[in-house]
């Protein structure tokens, strides 16, 4: 797994298997067929990946070659990565070295865990995986009073102490955004906040927030929220909606 830190980035990624020559083969060792796969994953994303195409966007496909080595370049956009090295043909073993070069920092490291651990009976473990994706949001408009004339909305999501924020869009009251994220529910009861904010450049409008109190299944439900205020304000609609789609699941390793 790996992030693109910046607005893009070029990255090149090499997956290597022992060479075996000629004379060897005849000991019953021969090369396999080696590719691998990129995939953007979900912002928050800490253990290995469980549905491939399903949930996330293959990004890159390889060929697969009878080849000692394989590898791709390509331009990446800001995100998180999984690179997936297999073979084509289930069953096939063997040791490979995958390489990644990247023009910036990336913070590779390798997935080892399926999900969160269950960790000390004294403590509540998860009981629910829930993927969260916020599409869009339509007709926002700004506060009364706002000092800015600029609609730069961005989101925040907020789950059982985890802040996950996107990036603005400039000027509209459209947005699209796209934000993906999973948590690992401990409390899912509780609703997951995602509010809406105007970036300005001293302090930034707060426009509303949507609430998602529904599981969702493991299939995956889009839906369309409204948006109410905040403390006092906490029953009034606001302008706008938001568009999400949630999935969620009892097993922690099914997203």
């Amino acid at each position: 797994m790996f992030d693109v830190l910046g607005m893009s980035d070029n990255v090149m990624v090499s997956l290597e298997q022992h060479d075996i020559k000629p004379g060897r083969q005849s000991f019953g060792r021969t090369l396999n067929h080696i590719g691998f796969q990129i995939m953007k994953v979900e912002v928050n994303r800490k253990y290995r990946v469980h549905l491939n195409e399903d949930i996330n966007d293959l990004i890159y496909k390889s060929e697969y070659l009878k080849s000692r080595s394989v590898f791709g370049v390509l331009k990446l956009m800001k995100g998180r990565y999984v690179i997936i090295p297999t073979t084509r043909e289930p069953g096939e073993i063997g040791p490979f070295m995958l390489r990644l070069y990247t023009g910036s920092k990336s913070s590779g490291k390798e997935l080892t865990e399926e999900g969160p651990s269950k960790g000390c009976l004294c403590f509540k473990s998860a009981t629910l995986v829930t993927t969260l994706t916020v599409i869009s949001a339509e007709e926002l408009e700004l506060p009364t009073g706002s000092k800015v004339k600029s609609l730069d909305p961005y989101v925040v999501i907020r789950c059982e102490g985890e802040k996950i924020q996107s990036e603005s869009r400039t000027n509209t009251k459209n947005p699209e955004w796209n934000l993906r994220a999973t948590f690992y529910r401990k409390k899912p009861m509780e609703p997951i906040v995602i509010e809406v904010w105007n970036d300005n450049v001293l302090i930034d409008d707060f426009l509303g927030e949507g609430r998602e109190f529904e599981e969702g299944s493991e299939d995956g439900t889009e839906k369309t929220l409204e948006l109410y205020g905040r403390k006092k304000e906490a029953d009034m609609i606001k302008p706008g909606k938001l568009k999400i789609k949630i999935r969620s699941s009892h097993d922690l390793q099914y997203l």
